[in-house]
């Protein structure tokens, strides 16, 4: 029988406290921070709601002022349109991501002349449940998939050059375009939005309105379901940069944009805020007239 010493049982005693402290603290730790796009994969939106009913759209008044198309989405064959500028050889893009829940003709006209440029091609895709698309409408999760298939078709256009791309969006379809901000793999130079920037806290205040309410299908108070909505929490993952304008009178949107600067200081992301003139509606010619004289620098 071995007899240890009253100092060697006092060292090994230490030592097995010293082992414990160390499992503890192993078992306590955090679990390790997973990327969005991993995220996404792992943690698919749970809808418990029924769709709401489709928007009201007019394709005929969007086929009148563009090209229209149809391309690819998870959902099967989507409605877009596509406008093409004059040119001699390739030129850049812009992936259009509107706001609303349809595409309207109407939601161009605040922006006049300077809408479509003369030499951006510019593409207009309609989401899952939009515009007599295939699908139901998921509140910027399904739509990021969406997005994604319809920026790779964008991006093989005969006269499209499929490294110049940029995506705009506005209100919801800001959102979107923040999203696609986090994907790595998708052929952006980078995006922007013009009030757009949304934090979880966003959905439980819509899901207790009658007017958005229908919208938000999922449960507002899970945070795996805001985070694959936002930008919060995800602001480490920025893939590439990201410019958020928003009006000096949308005041709804403020904390939601100083929120994510802060964010963004703290993990040195590439995002960035501006803030024009206008309210809500009112800022999107504004956001899109110095998004579109930034564009042609980042695009050349």
């Amino acid at each position: 029988m071995l007899v240890l010493s009253r100092r060697q049982w006092l060292g090994l005693t230490a030592m097995g406290a010293v082992a414990g402290c160390r499992r503890a603290e192993r078992n306590t730790r955090a679990p390790a921070r997973i990327p969005y796009p991993a995220f996404r994969r792992a943690h698919p939106s749970a809808l418990v709601r029924p769709a709401p009913r489709p928007a009201p759209f007019d394709n005929a008044a969007l086929d009148s002022r563009f090209d229209a198309v149809r391309w690819p989405g998870p959902a099967g064959q989507m409605r877009g349109w596509l406008h093409m500028p004059s040119s001699s050889g390739p030129v850049a893009g812009l992936l259009w991501l509107h706001g609303a829940f349809a595409v309207s003709a109407a939601q161009f006209e605040p922006l006049g002349a300077a809408f479509p440029p003369r030499d951006i091609a510019v593409f207009v895709p309609a989401w899952r449940g939009e515009n007599g698309n295939p699908g139901e409408r998921e509140l910027l999760a399904g739509e990021l998939d969406d997005a994604i298939a319809a920026l790779a078709w964008f991006a093989e256009q005969p006269g499209v050059d499929g490294g110049r791309l940029a995506a705009f969006g506005h209100s919801v379809g800001g959102a979107l375009s923040a999203l696609l901000a986090l994907m790595p793999d998708v052929p952006l130079r980078e995006t922007a939005s013009v009030g757009g920037i949304y934090v979880p806290e966003t959905f439980a205040r819509w899901a207790k309105t009658t007017h958005n309410g229908p919208l938000v299908r999922f449960d507002p108070h899970d945070p795996a379901e805001g985070r694959l909505r936002t930008l919060a929490g995800n602001m480490p993952d920025l893939a590439r940069p990201h410019v958020a304008y928003v009006g000096r009178d949308d005041t709804w949107f403020h904390p939601n944009i100083e929120r994510m600067r802060e964010a963004a200081a703290q993990s040195g992301a590439p995002f960035q805020t501006e803030y024009v003139p206008g309210d809500h509606m009112g800022s999107l010619a504004h956001g899109y007239t110095r998004y579109l004289a930034r564009a042609r620098g980042v695009l050349s």
